[in-house]
């Protein structure tokens, strides 16, 4: 269990003040309207933002409190509580973070969080119940090794990255206020501002650990956590961060009973100026469940705080230690020290740390009463047990079809990833493309890519990202040039996430598959020569006019048969809805004729008016795109002016277009033809759909090439090629008791060969019966189910049968008489042999019932040659081997513990079926048995 100390630092907290100020009562009656509510924030030196506010119910909350989380453009922007008397909260947009505080006067100011966000790291060596964690940096420059799969416990998929036991979890968190921040500026002594400000903390936390993690936050209410004077506080003012967090379970429990609370973040005055602090993994320890401070400055620190007490480490490259050095800079998620960024997300690093643990190592209890414990817990840790409900979602299935484990662009080039998915209830799916080189034990980061959020659009783009940072004042994020993409080889996950907000006990789960984009010496792709008219005027251009294009293209990179989609965007490059040509070779040039449509300007840099005509040529299968116009407010795209008395050329309508590349488990889960729609054309435009079968293995493994033709009467035709791979890769799976392997004795009648159910997932139900074979004093049983692909899965049953004993037959010599004579009769004494019965050998008797709690149920063999060693391994349902002993008895017995394969060292208890294997001698003859045993 690892347990570094993470602060964040607030070295200078210096605040802007806003442009517009409102009354807090004002503000309190405006948010009693209907939802959703409307409310333009005015931000310091930028434009109005028109947020939508939806109210959250935050547990305990009396009606004088309401609280809302704030969605722009269906991103997650903030989190305000309210009361007649006091507003707070925080609003984070276009990489800043601002504070909502209120006057004595009750008028509440938006300010700009200007606070330093550097960080310190100590290690808590000075207490011994925290381990320390080794990462040591080394000066070679390299990526730390694969992520091995753990020991799995729980997790419902062994296989996938990020692990999950489907089990949405409850944690009642508690936020203590000492005195010292009681009776300071953040509050003044005030307990209504104390409440505030737990309230807006939920809020926040829940929006994004619901979303992200699979948790929610219950608030403790409860004013005997607000400590108001110094005899009962917690720590006095300036005691050292690291005292505070090694002591505060212990501490914070000597006042406040721990058997309501699951988790704490002590709010206290500590002498060193961070924003919070916190020991990596202490969630999943009673002994450590409050061993976490902060300053109350703004919510997203203390959910900064809970993602180290639930295992995640820092990501940034610059700006601290004990970090994976995943993100650029200081970072854009929220356990990063990003304040140029919302931080208002989860990183699937920071996840995949997460989730190994909560999603795989930890029991729970799943009654609210917390009596009935479920799952498996790693033996000594993971003690922290609490309220959760198990759900039945399956994971999306991120489509892989078209994916690559390794791309290589030329230096200087953007690049994009297309993904798309499915998901079997239909949820939500957001796509999410991270960089991966994790770099703990390497000074050098190797990250050179934003980290940005996930979204339901699955074009992600690495491309040179612009903000208006004030009015009028558009900036780029220097980290986003391609000029920083200079050779190498990075890491990248791709990941499709679902989302359900409806079902509270929705777990969140991820498919992600890992791929390298190797960025190579050569020629950039970029569009060469292309005219947007000049710095004073961009050009304006006809609808219907004929353009040639001219890009530069590296053919020691792309191939002879290297294709190209050309696109139309006429909203600055924000998305691209026109279809300039669906396909063309990638050979640098290219004739194209623009829509004719009308695509005028936006407010730019300086207040000018710049067009918002961009062109976009990208490789198809492939990452590398170029753009006419990389500086769309500085530079400025072009214009078009549509051509009244010209028909509009025949185009598709690219928000109609489905998926271009999916795949299917089953034939019949192929969707039907998609209702494409077009614009322009001349007359009327007919439809024709074409479908070819390639590369079919069998009735459920091919690749279905669908494709939609349009002709208009002026002979023009437009099409749209799309994939559908049919991938059945999935065995049957037995349904119902499958029959075990059993010991009987000779002459008993053998167990029934009975049929078996298997389900497959694209034939249904498949009726089994076994083959048999015999061998010996041995009868096995053979089911296998195979479906129409070959896929197939097999269960057998093992009959031993044990002979009866031999009994030799007793041998009685008849006695001889001698005939007698007339005279002296002579009768010789019979002779009787005694009967020889050999006594029967006792049998091997197993007792294969062992109880961890019942000394008395071990795993017993007897009727062995006792002067010879008996070996006994036990494996596990995986086939890992998780007992052995080559002299059993004599030394131990298994009583229900491992003695190897933990993922901590030591030894554990186990539960559940196992199989064994012993060999022993029996009347000088070296034997063996193997068989299940079971463990409670």
């Amino acid at each position: 269990m690892k347990a570094i100390l993470y602060y964040c630092c607030a070295l200078v907290i210096g605040l802007q003040a806003a442009n517009a100020q409102q009354k807090t009562q004002e503000l309190f009656n405006y948010f009693s309207q209907p939802q959703p509510i409307s409310w333009a924030v005015s931000l310091p030196n930028a434009s109005s933002l028109p947020i939508k506010w939806q109210e959250r119910k935050v547990t305990s909350q009396p009606r004088e409190f309401r609280s809302f989380v704030g969605y722009y453009q269906d991103h997650f922007v903030g989190v305000i509580t309210l009361s007649k008397e006091y507003a707070t909260g925080e609003i984070f947009y276009q990489g800043n973070s601002y504070l909502l505080e209120t006057s004595e006067k009750g008028v509440v100011s938006i300010k700009k969080d200007q606070s330093s966000k550097a960080c310190g790291v100590q290690n808590s060596s000075e207490k011994q119940s925290l381990t320390r964690r080794q990462y040591y940096e080394g000066n070679e420059d390299k990526n730390d090794p694969p992520i091995e799969k753990p020991e799995i416990y729980n997790s419902l998929y062994p296989d996938a990255l990020i692990h999950t036991d489907g089990v949405f979890r409850h944690y009642r968190l508690a936020l203590p206020v000492d005195y010292s921040i009681y009776n300071s500026k953040y509050f003044n002594r005030d307990v209504n501002k104390v409440k505030a400000f737990w309230y807006a903390t939920i809020a926040f936390i829940n929006e994004l650990y619901r979303n992200d993690v699979g948790v929610d936050f219950t608030l403790v209410d409860d004013e005997a956590l607000i400590f108001t004077t110094t005899e009962n506080q917690l720590f006095g003012r300036g005691s050292r961060a690291n005292d505070v967090v090694n002591d505060g379970t212990i501490t914070l429990n000597k006042h406040y009973d721990p058997k309501k609370y699951d988790l704490a973040v002590i709010l206290t005055d500590y002498r060193e100026k961070y924003n919070g602090m916190a020991a990596v993994y202490s969630a999943y320890e009673q002994h450590n469940k409050a061993n976490a401070a902060a300053r109350p400055i703004k919510p997203s620190t203390i959910a900064h705080e809970i993602g180290h007490m639930f295992g995640a480490d820092h990501t940034f490259s610059n700006g601290g230690n004990y970090t994976s050095k995943t993100e650029i800079g200081s970072g854009q998620s929220i356990m990063s020290y990003g304040h140029e960024y919302p931080r208002d997300f989860f990183s699937l690093i920071s996840l995949e740390t997460i989730r190994r643990f909560l999603g795989n190592s930890m029991a729970y209890y799943a009654d609210e009463a917390r009596t009935q414990v479920a799952g498996k817990r790693v033996e000594g840790t993971g003690s922290n047990l609490v309220y959760g409900v198990k759900s039945n979602n399956q994971p999306p299935v991120l489509d892989r079809s078209h994916l690559k484990k390794e791309y290589v662009i030329p230096k200087d080039t953007y690049f994009q990833f297309y993904l798309t998915g499915r998901d079997a209830e239909n949820d939500t799916i957001t796509y999410i493309a991270h960089q991966a080189d994790r770099r703990f034990h390497s000074t050098n980061s190797n990250a050179r890519f934003m980290t940005y959020k996930g979204k339901t659009n699955g074009n992600i783009r690495f491309e040179t990202t612009w903000f208006e940072k004030e009015r009028n004042t558009f900036m780029p994020i220097a980290a986003t040039s391609p000029l920083n993409y200079t050779p190498g080889t990075f890491t990248f996950w791709l990941a499709a996430a679902d989302h359900n907000r409806a079902d509270r006990n929705h777990v969140v789960k991820y498919d992600v598959e890992e791929v390298k984009v190797k960025i190579a010496e050569g020629k950039p792709f970029q569009i060469q020569n292309f005219d947007n008219g000049s710095w004073e005027q961009n050009r304006t251009y006809k609808g219907g006019q004929l353009l040639t294009l001219h890009w530069q293209v590296d053919e020691n990179i792309f191939g002879k048969d290297s294709k190209v989609r050309i696109l139309l965007s006429d909203d600055s490059g924000k998305t691209y809805k026109y279809i300039l040509k669906e396909t063309a070779d990638n050979n640098g040039t290219c004739d194209v004729i623009l829509p004719n449509i009308n695509i005028g300007t936006t407010h730019g840099h300086f207040g000018k008016q710049r067009g918002q005509g961009v062109i976009k040529i990208e490789v198809i299968d492939g990452l590398a795109f170029a753009l006419s116009c990389t500086k769309p407010y500085h530079v400025g795209g072009f214009m078009i002016d549509k051509n009244k008395n010209a028909p509009t050329p025949l185009t598709l309508v690219a928000s109609s277009l489905p998926a271009q590349y999916i795949t299917v488990a089953c034939a019949n889960a192929i969707p039907t033809a998609a209702k494409i729609e077009t614009e322009g054309g001349c007359g009327r435009v007919t439809q024709a759909i074409a479908q070819e079968e390639t590369n079919k293995k069998c009735d459920n493994y091919y690749i279905l090439k669908r494709t939609y033709s349009f002709r208009d009467e002026c002979n023009t035709i437009v099409s749209f090629e799309q994939f559908i791979t049919v991938k059945d890769d999935k065995a049957p799976a037995f349904v119902g008791f499958l029959p075990k392997d059993v010991i009987i004795e000779e002459g008993a009648t053998l167990p029934e060969a009975k049929t078996l159910t298997a389900k497959d997932n694209c034939a249904g139900n498949l009726q089994v019966t076994p083959l048999v074979s015999k061998e010996n004093n041995k009868v096995v049983y053979l089911w296998k189910a195979t479906d129409s692909c070959g896929n197939s899965i097999v269960h057998t049953q093992t009959i031993l049968i044990n002979p009866k004993p031999q009994i030799s037959t007793p041998t009685v010599t008849t006695p001889t008489v001698s005939t007698p004579t007339v005279t002296t009769p002579t009768v010789s004494t019979p002779t009787v042999t005694t009967p020889t019965v050999s006594s029967p050998t006792q049998g091997i008797i197993i007792y294969n019932g062992v109880s961890t709690t019942d000394p008395a149920n071990y795993f017993r063999i007897e009727n062995t040659d006792t002067d010879q060693p008996i070996s006994v391994v036990i494996f596990d349902e995986m086939g890992l081997k998780v007992y052995e002993n080559n002299n059993y008895g004599k030394t131990e017995v298994f009583r229900g513990m491992a003695n190897m394969g933990t993922i901590i060292g030591g030894r554990k208890a186990l539960a559940g079926t196992y199989f064994y294997i012993i060999t022993y001698y029996k009347n000088g003859q070296l034997e063996s048995r193997k068989g299940y045993l079971y463990v409670r």
